[in-house]
């Protein structure tokens, strides 16, 4: 799982450098206001993804196993 993580973690950097040049050089009435905006969208996307185990998926495992602990009930 680690490593489809880093892969958007990486997509997210190289996708982000690609905004970066774009909102820097790039003046037109088309390619900025709405590639650049399309390009948001998945830059963002693939920031959550990169970082949603961290954020997300260790507190719930953590929590789930506390309660199936904690519940009383043999598995």
């Amino acid at each position: 799982m680690r490593r489809s993580r880093e892969k958007y973690l990486i997509a997210f950097m190289g996708l982000l450098g690609i905004e970066v040049l774009i909102a820097r050089y790039v003046h037109d009435t088309v390619i900025r206001p709405y590639i650049g905006d399309v390009l948001v969208v998945i830059v963002l996307y693939c920031l959550v993804r990169s970082r949603m185990y961290v954020l997300v998926g260790y507190e719930w495992i953590k929590n789930r196993n506390d309660r199936e602990e904690n519940d009383g009930i043999r598995r």
